[in-house]
């Protein structure tokens, strides 16, 4: 749906994810969101690589959403 790539990001990060990262411009999507992260140290967007983290928000969000605190947990 929404894809926000942040190089050399400094932690903890403050983001938001609005009409210009959406994969598809000009849709929207009202009602509740799953909510991933993925850090990479190679900066290509595609299959995560060996090294590369992720952490998922851990239940839906909806729609506009504010102080949504995700924890980036997981190696892949």
């Amino acid at each position: 749906m929404a894809i926000k790539r942040i190089i050399a990001p400094r932690l903890p990060l403050q983001y938001s994810i609005g009409e210009r990262d959406l994969v598809l411009p000009g849709k929207s999507w009202i009602g509740p969101l799953t909510i991933k992260v993925y850090v990479n140290r190679h900066g290509k967007v595609g299959a995560a690589e060996r090294g590369d983290l992720r952490g998922v928000h851990r239940g839906k969000v909806r729609s506009g959403a504010s102080h949504v605190d995700i924890v980036v947990d997981e190696e892949i």
